[in-house]
């Protein structure tokens, strides 16, 4: 079976949120051009960039996010296009493909793995922000507790260890979230 190009409704969806999940791997000056190019509604210029940032970096991508641009990419293509645009796309896809990849969390891993952040995370973060530490129930619960896990840490500039690091990196990935916040985090 074909798969079926996006959109421009999702192209313009998935260009809005992108950026912001691969903030934690872009650095800030090629982030800019991304989202300067995102804005200004172009999306190869902006998918060059991002996977061409990631490429040159060697930065990780999970499944999902490949899938992602993949999907975008394939978008891109159309029947009968100039040579350049499918060189263009050729090397983007191999640069994606080259990309080292984080595997997703399952739903079962998600629950697991949100429903340990008040006891890895508890004690470090001030006894007068903990109450934001809910314990999580259900998948609404789940994103909230890691965005104001994230959150804490950043704001107060709480050290965590690389595992730490990835497992908070996994759950923003599987919730669709941005890594943005990740960037504050000191590592331990």
């Amino acid at each position: 079976m074909e798969a079926v190009a996006l959109s421009e409704d999702e192209v313009a969806a998935l260009m809005a949120k992108l950026p912001e999940r691969l903030a934690d791997r872009i650095p800030p000056d090629r982030l800019r051009t991304v989202r300067q190019d995102r804005d200004a509604g172009e999306w190869l210029e902006t998918a060059q960039v991002l996977i061409g940032t990631l490429a040159r970096t060697d930065r990780p991508v999970s499944t999902r996010e490949r899938a992602q641009l993949r999907e975008l990419l394939r978008t891109f293509a159309k029947p009968g296009q100039p040579e350049w645009l499918a060189t263009t796309l050729d090397g983007l896809r191999r640069a994606l493909t080259g990309l080292p990849e984080v595997t997703s969390l399952s739903e079962p891993q998600i629950a697991e793995k949100a429903k340990t952040l008040r006891a890895t995370f508890g004690e470090r973060i001030p006894e007068t922000d903990r109450w934001e530490l809910e314990d999580a129930e259900d998948e609404q619960d789940w994103e909230d507790l890691t965005q104001a896990t994230v959150r804490l840490l950043s704001r107060h500039r709480i050290p965590v260890t690389a595992a730490e690091r990835r497992t908070l990196w996994l759950l923003l990935d599987a919730m669709d979230l941005s890594r943005e916040g990740l960037l504050a985090i000191p590592e331990r």
